[in-house]
């Protein structure tokens, strides 16, 4: 899925980072501090669930999200119980966006968080023009 390249089509989501690894992302994340944390289940390696909490801890997103193709059912329902929400792909970006934004709706109307502009950070391969 090339999400980098399709979430750059919508205008209410600002795209912070694009990296090729979880540990390139671990070093940039305290500093990028996105309200949204979209990860690619397939670059979590052998421990999804640990990574995907430890990524969403560095970054203080609102809401991490993990996008897959195939994943274990007990793996999808750990991530769930762990505050994050999973995505089948293939997904389009007005489709990820319209997750999103039902997601912060949520959020706001549970006064966790304000509604505005929100930057998601996907960890994605890196993409070649």
């Amino acid at each position: 899925m090339k999400l980098g390249a399709e979430l750059g089509k919508v205008d209410d989501i600002d795209m912070v980072w694009v990296g090729p690894s979880v540990d390139a992302m671990m070093d940039v994340l305290p500093q990028l501090r996105p309200r949204v944390l979209v990860l690619q289940y397939e670059h979590l390696g052998g421990t999804p669930v640990t990574r995907a909490q430890l990524l969403s801890m560095l970054s203080g997103a609102e809401l991490t999200i993990v996008t897959y193709k195939f994943a274990r059912d007990q793996v999808l329902k750990a991530l769930n119980d762990a505050s994050v929400r999973t995505l089948r792909e293939p997904l389009t970006a007005d489709e990820l966006r319209a997750q999103i934004s039902d997601a912060i709706a949520r959020l706001a109307e549970a006064e966790v968080i304000r509604p505005n502009r929100f930057a998601v950070t996907p960890l994605l391969e890196a993409e070649t023009a």
